[in-house]
């Protein structure tokens, strides 16, 4: 098998104008090191790849450049394209260039204006890639794993294995933040658009899939590849052959990567100064310049911030405004603050960071990660927290001071849509008159509300407890799921629709026959992994997270963590994930948290005989909810006896164990092991040594191992809550 390459090198040298130009744009600058982005991607392909068999597509007026940028490529190898026509033409040509050479070669095709963090595992990926097109004949694609929720890229769902490799299920192209990251929580990859084919194959799935091209197929045989160019349609390869044929595969890389394609991209792939500017070269920035400074005649600055000189015929250049929008903004590292322990966010503050809360189908952090369309940095909560161990959760420590530019969230609110502008110095978010974060910008340090903060008002909802989680279940869901639907895999045969069938969302789920799905009040949203056993009734709007079995009887309106298995009937209820409610027994407007175990026949009452508010009893504290239907707060590893009778309001502590009583008191302390009747006082305290058994026992039926982190991790929150 022999192998080539393809480097798409055109451009029209307008993303980082004024420093490029059209004759000298962005993959002939040293944006991403010390050599040309042009330069990199040659030498990325150093032992996969020989400098005999690379081609080069770029446009007719950069011949020349490229080839005094990369003289190892022989000149007939750099190949102009007649026109811009994006790539699916450019690939084409490639195609047929080479297999008129060599019939049988392999073809790698790769863009030169990637930054790539480590050019072994790239070659390496590239080699697989080559290796399944090879076996499988089949197109490949690579896919990296996403750092943020980026709204730019595209990203690939993975399907079934096909050796090395996996087929490919989909492709999403810009999705929403939201969207995002849900895509990433699914296991989806970034599209790097480093494809691998045997020309043969591609050819083929061109000339079958790729319409935009028809037209042109007969020049580009004939070697007229000026009238090729001329007849086809301007259209992507993702576009015009990817996305539509049968035969194609995804490997998974582990390099880091990053497309070059805008100003902003700098921050991510070089090291800001104290300020926030990317510096290269000899530049001198004073104290109150903070813009890129391009310096004519020599080696170039790129310095980033709030502020840029103006440029005649600046608004006319194309992107040229847009792009200094998108440069003005600055790029703030997340922090998320937990609020001081309080009984209003019993159950949950002391066994987990507050933001690890679930508020709609989203956890609290995870909007925060939409809002600000970047990972969470760190959260900061009580220091006993420290080290705490979930899947997918960032650092977690005591508050400390921050370094600018940052954004310091409250974990005690919900945003909504995307973050504003936010200004270069210290600022606060506001909603309603109600601080929900702060901000500081390049050079300043953050240590708690600062005096004369400029207020930048952001939509969302505060929350007042955990109570408050049920108040915005429903209208958050139904916002959730709506942005979800458009994929998914078609109706399991045997179900029952009332409602409109397109607010059904289904992604690699086992539904049984006889399932009735009722979508007339909201979407149902079935995540990979899920099963549904015949005669559940679900109704919107629903949300059922990877891999949790729903086992039975009516389930609405509800969010359903990961990991859980439930049986109706079940109203208006949020499982943080990794629960078991597997019996019936009537759970209405309840939060349930993590490991939490109902016992068959537990039943909660969710509405006062007096139709009245609900208000919690929290160790002797009194809180009001507002309320008038709220069924029982279930902490992290609290259990249920078989028959218990949940009261309204019911509050019941991290690990307690709830038996000995038909009806326990409405407040329940955390560690209990055992309970008297109601209004009577809770029982023994479960040792340390019996919560870690317990935990060391329960944990490993959901495939999760106790490992020393984990256990020092609930030893420390047995420690908390017995203190």
């Amino acid at each position: 098998m022999s192998a080539w390459a393809a480097i798409l090198a055109g451009g029209s040298g307008t993303r980082f104008w004024p420093l490029s130009t059209p004759q000298r744009p962005k993959q002939l600058l040293p944006l991403a090191g010390d050599r040309p982005l042009l330069v990199q991607a040659l030498e990325r392909l150093e032992g996969l790849v020989p400098a005999e068999r690379v081609l080069i597509l770029t446009g007719p007026f950069l011949v020349d450049q490229v080839a005094a940028a990369v003289p190892q490529i022989p000149r007939p190898q750099i190949l102009a394209e007649p026109r811009a026509a994006s790539t699916a033409p450019a690939l084409a040509w490639a195609a047929q260039w080479i297999s008129q050479r060599d019939p049988g070669a392999q073809m790698l095709s790769l863009h030169a204006d990637w930054a790539v963090g480590d050019d072994r595992a790239f070659r390496s990926a590239a080699r697989n890639a080559l290796g399944v097109a090879h076996e499988y004949d089949v197109l490949v694609t690579v896919g990296v794993t996403p750092t943020r929720n980026d709204t730019a890229y595209g990203y690939i769902v993975p399907g079934k294995p096909l050796g090395s490799a996996r087929a490919v299920r989909r492709f999403v192209e810009k999705p929403s933040a939201a969207r995002a990251a849900l895509l990433r929580r699914r296991g989806a990859l970034w599209n790097t658009g480093l494809f691998a084919w045997g020309v043969a194959r591609f050819l083929g799935e061109a000339g079958a899939y790729a319409r935009e091209l028809k037209a042109g197929w007969p020049k580009l045989s004939a070697g007229d590849i000026a009238g090729f160019f001329s007849a086809v349609q301007p259209v992507a390869v993702d576009v015009a052959v990817l996305e539509r044929t049968k035969r194609l595969a995804v490997v998974a890389g582990t390099f880091r990567w990053d497309d070059i394609g805008s100003w902003d991209s700098l921050l991510r792939i070089r090291r800001p100064d104290v300020r926030g500017n990317v510096v290269v070269g000899n530049v001198a920035l004073g104290d109150l310049v903070r813009e890129r400074a391009p310096r004519r005649g020599g080696r170039r600055g790129h310095g980033r911030g709030a502020r840029k000189r103006t440029h005649t015929g600046d608004a006319d250049r194309p992107g040229g405004a847009a792009q200094r929008a998108r440069a003005a903004a600055v790029t703030h590292a997340l922090y998320l603050l937990d609020p001081e322990p309080s009984p209003a966010w019993a159950p949950f503050a002391g066994a987990r960071p507050i933001a690890e809360l679930r508020a709609g189908a989203h956890l609290i952090r995870e909007r925060w990660e939409a809002f600000a369309g970047t990972e969470t940095t760190a959260i900061f909560a009580l220091p006993h927290l420290a080290g705490f161990v979930e899947p997918g959760v960032p650092a977690v420590g005591p508050r400390r001071p921050v370094a600018g530019p940052a954004l310091i969230g409250s974990s005690t609110f919900v945003p909504r849509g995307l973050a504003p502008p936010l200004p270069p110095a210290a600022f606060r978010l506001s909603c309603n008159g109600v601080t929900v974060g702060w901000g500081v910008g390049p050079g300043a340090t953050w240590d708690g509300p600062q005096a004369n903060a400029a207020s930048v008002e952001v939509p969302g909802v505060v929350l007042h407890g955990a109570y408050d989680l049920v108040r915005v279940l429903e209208p958050l869901l139904a916002e959730d799921l709506g942005a979800w639907l458009g994929e998914s895999d078609p109706i399991p045969a045997g179900s029952v629709v009332l409602g409109d069938p397109a607010w059904i969302s289904v992604h690699d789920a086992a539904v049984e026959p006889g399932v009735v799905f009722d979508v007339r009040q909201g979407p149902v949203v079935l995540e990979s992994g899920v099963e549904v056993r015949s005669g559940t009734r679900l109704e919107g709007p629903l949300w059922a997270g990877a891999n949790t079995h729903l086992l039975g009887g009516p389930i609405r309106a509800s969010a359903i963590g990961p990991h859980c298995k439930v049986r109706g009937e079940l109203a208006c209820c949020l499982f943080l994930g990794y629960a078991n409610k597997a019996h019936d027994g009537f759970v209405g407007h309840c939060v349930i948290g993590r490991w939490a175990n109902l016992g068959a026949g537990t039943i909660t009452s969710n509405l006062k005989n007096t139709y009245g508010s609900v208000r919690l009893d929290v160790a002797g504290t009194a809180i009001e909810t507002g309320l008038t239907n709220l069924g029982s707060l279930i902490g992290d590893h609290a259990k249920t006896a078989i028959g218990t009778l949940l009261g309204t309001g019911t509050v019941i502590g991290v690990g307690a164990n709830v038996f000995g009583a038909v009806r326990p008191p409405r407040y329940v302390p955390p560690l209990a092991w055992g309970v008297r009747e109601a209004m009577a006082d809770a029982g023994a305290r479960l040792t340390k040594e019996g919560f870690l058994k317990i935990a060391e026992r329960v944990l490993p039926r959901r495939d999760v191992a106790v490992d020393d982190a984990i256990r020092a991790m609930l030893g420390r929150i047995y420690d908390w809550a017995a203190r």
